[in-house]
């Protein structure tokens, strides 16, 4: 679980508002937006899979590493909800 105090700024958050105040969205907005046509070229489902799964792996090997982080209702806390694509 992570605090969100203890965040860093490549972390994303899975929020419903306020989005693009965290500065790790506002950098994965970025990489997507540049990847666009790139994306619209893929035609294989497989390898539109990967090549979201390159970009997961862009954010997690940046330092600090990047998190995808989501809320716990119960807790407040944030937990990392892996690497699906």
């Amino acid at each position: 679980m992570v605090q969100k105090k203890d965040s860093n700024e490549n972390d994303i958050f899975f929020v419903d508002r306020n989005r693009n105040r965290y500065v790790g969205n506002n950098k994965l907005h970025d990489v997507l937006e540049s990847s666009t046509a790139e994306y619209r070229t893929i035609t294989g489902k497989g390898e539109k899979k990967n090549f979201l799964l390159r970009i997961i792996a862009s954010i997690r090997n940046k330092n600090p590493s990047g998190r995808f982080l989501e809320k716990d209702k119960a807790t407040g806390d944030y937990y990392d909800i892996g690497d699906q694509a």
